[in-house]
């Protein structure tokens, strides 16, 4: 489910997100999935929530053809 939020204010140590990424190969531009650890949450644990998010953004990704990013590590911003 889409969900706009503070920062800060997550739930769950995962986050998904939809973009698109324009480039010179498209140009008018391709959509993808990125998932990351939120660190700051519980230092971006891995429990049953993430790994529903982690699912569920996967089956979206596989069902529409997108690609799927995983990003672990340090905060994006």
């Amino acid at each position: 489910m889409e969900t706009t939020r503070p920062r800060g204010q997550n739930d769950i140590g995962m986050v998904a997100w939809l973009f698109t990424m324009h480039t010179p190969e498209a140009r008018h531009g391709r959509q993808m999935i990125l998932i990351s650890n939120d660190i700051t949450f519980k230092a971006g644990s891995f429990g049953t929530k993430e790994d529903a998010l982690f699912l569920r953004a996967s089956a979206y990704a596989r069902q529409r053809g997108l690609p799927r990013i995983y990003r672990s590590g340090e905060t994006i911003e």
